[in-house]
């Protein structure tokens, strides 16, 4: 096996690296000559069957650009699920020299389809959210990312990223907020930075509006305070008024008599209210109220 001169980056077990010139250093071991031997023995099986060798390069070039719009993967990654080598990769999206690509590779890639594949990166605005949902709900992201056996500033170097996260990270993002946001924290520090900064509670989200960039959170929550409970309102609520914003600890306590007065469910208690369905589950999870059909049935 030769030596890999520097620059090279073709791997052994490869055509690419039996004909590598760089430095007049082409590799010679059996696995680079059985990969010669294989590519020239599938090319002519190919002519003879009258299937085409290679095809256009345009049509891959922009199917990996696209896919790399979506997913950000890089070339690595890309060459690692397709079996590609990554020069090649490469070579397509620069469009160096390669003005057609082997139809065996063409296919790999074209399998390889942006709507059914994890990203390398995402968009950092619902991370955002959640971190900024959990504070406000009273948790420490310190405290959180301790619990979590992770490094302590983890999640809080998340809120400083600025446009895009590793997907391994927003998918951490997610899996610690589905675990803490139906609790409140302990942390009156972390609730109040949170208040001063208006950051939305869980409550003021749904799974489908707290990683849209269009969306805002629900706003009859006031994050202002947790405590504060106008005991007319809270009334007014339960016989079906409807108020532009009320407190958090109005919402649980107009909620909590609701299933104990009226045994509304959850839909029964939105239609009422005209609050969205998912923010009255996270609220009966918060209270630790089982769902409506539970009670029945116990």
């Amino acid at each position: 096996m030769t030596a890999t001169p520097p620059g090279c980056r073709h791997r052994h077990g490869t055509r690419n690296r039996y004909e590598y010139r760089l430095c007049h250093a082409p590799c010679r071991c059996s696995g680079c000559r059985a990969a010669c031997a294989r590519y020239e023995r599938d090319r002519m099986t190919a002519l003879r069957a009258g299937r085409p060798w290679s095809v256009p390069a345009e049509d891959v070039r922009d199917h990996l650009r696209a896919l790399r719009a979506a997913t950000h993967l890089p070339c690595a990654n890309i060459a690692d699920l397709t079996g590609v080598d990554e020069r090649t990769i490469w070579a397509i999206l620069s469009g160096e020299r390669v003005g057609y690509v082997q139809t065996v590779n063409a296919e790999a890639i074209f399998a390889l389809e942006p709507a059914t594949t994890t990203p390398h990166r995402v968009p950092v605005l619902g991370t955002h959210r959640r971190l900024q949902a959990l504070a406000a709900a009273g948790h420490s992201l310190t405290g959180l990312a301790l619990a979590r056996g992770l490094s302590q500033n983890l999640l809080s170097a998340m809120l400083r990223v600025p446009q895009l996260l590793l997907y391994t990270s927003a998918r951490l993002a997610i899996d610690v907020y589905d675990e803490y946001s139906t609790a409140d924290g302990d942390s009156g520090r972390t609730r109040a930075y949170a208040a001063r900064r208006r950051w939305a509670p869980p409550e003021a989200w749904t799974d489908e509006t707290i990683d849209a960039a269009d969306a805002r959170p629900w706003d009859g929550v006031r994050v202002c305070s947790r405590t504060e409970v106008d005991e007319i309102k809270v009334e007014r609520l339960v016989q079906g008024e409807r108020f532009d914003r009320v407190t958090i600890a109005e919402r649980r306590a107009a909620v909590a008599l609701m299933r104990e007065r009226y045994r509304l469910d959850d839909l029964q208690i939105s239609a009422r209210t005209g609050w969205p369905r998912e923010s009255i589950q996270r609220t009966r999870a918060l209270l630790g109220l089982p769902p409506i059909s539970a009670r029945r049935a116990a």
